[in-house]
């Protein structure tokens, strides 16, 4: 959580092998599942993806995340946060 206790930030990586087979949806979408199990008042998830990164972003669409701020930071690639409400 980057700003407010509300929000859960989560991170999904891929094996280079098993990209472009829908496990990042898959795994997201359960990942959120178990997350509000365990935290059922949570209000949002974010992900944060590098602004580059067009699969990533694809599956945000997909699992109907808004974007919502970039992120720029020195040295490093840009970011971008995708959020979606949990209700």
């Amino acid at each position: 959580n980057l700003d407010d206790e509300d929000i859960y930030e989560l991170l999904v990586i891929i094996h280079p092998q098993a990209r472009g087979q829908g496990y990042a949806k898959s795994a997201t979408m359960e990942y959120m599942k178990r997350v509000l199990r365990k935290h059922p008042d949570l209000k949002k998830f974010r992900l944060e993806i590098a602004e580059s990164n067009s699969a990533s972003k694809t599956v945000a669409k997909k699992l109907e995340f808004d974007f919502i701020r970039h992120k720029n930071e020195i040295d490093e690639e840009k970011m971008e946060y995708w959020e979606k409400d949990v209700r």
